[in-house]
């Protein structure tokens, strides 16, 4: 019975572990302020974020426009195509009717060359 096993807290630990405390608790304090950002900080980096978004939104604007323009500029494309298309066609159309009049012509010339029947003018 010699030894006996010390398992309470006493009033001399509790003393000593509130004149450590408050230490250990400005030491988490700082380790924390120097985490987050300080108020002028933080605004500095507000206000860097807000120009970011305007700029953002300034280059969404540009590059929806230049993606309507882009848009507009095919469509165009696309019709001068079409027209382009349609008049090659009408001058082929010219051409074999103009072939064909000719064929009518030289079959209707009258052998003595003076008189020229069914001319028909397409173009």
């Amino acid at each position: 019975m010699g030894e006996q096993v010390k398992n309470k807290i006493s009033f001399g630990d509790l003393d000593t572990f509130l004149k450590i405390a408050p230490i250990i608790g400005l030491a988490v304090l700082a380790y924390l302020q120097t985490l987050f950002p300080s108020k002028v900080e933080f605004e500095k980096l507000e206000d860097h974020l807000i120009q970011m978004d305007k700029k953002n939104n300034r280059n969404n604007n540009t590059s929806k426009r230049y993606f309507e323009q882009y848009i507009c500029h095919q469509r165009f494309k696309l019709k001068i195509k079409r027209y382009r298309d349609s008049i090659g066609k009408t001058r082929i159309q010219r051409y074999e009717n103009k072939k064909t009049i000719e064929k009518q012509i030289s079959k209707n010339i009258i052998t003595n060359g003076t008189l020229i029947r069914n001319i028909y003018l397409y173009f």
